[in-house]
């Protein structure tokens, strides 16, 4: 039996060997790294910062990946 996440962690991969992305409705598993990576951290943490200047809200991260 495969661990948890094993293939969605294998679409991943191929998705960014590929140089696409991956839509986010679905379980990501991406390190923080390889995540911001390929959602552009400093772009988003521009719009963040005008649209949620008191971080009230998750960023997309917590969101899609940590899901807490």
């Amino acid at each position: 039996k495969e661990a948890e996440g094993h293939y969605n962690r294998l679409i991943e991969a191929k998705v960014e060997e590929l140089k696409g992305k991956k839509s986010l409705y679905s379980t990501s598993y991406y390190s923080t790294e390889t995540f911001w990576k390929l959602y552009n951290k400093a772009r988003y943490q521009e719009l963040k910062q005008a649209y949620d200047p008191g971080g009230r809200l998750k960023d997309l991260y917590q969101k899609c990946v940590l899901r807490k």
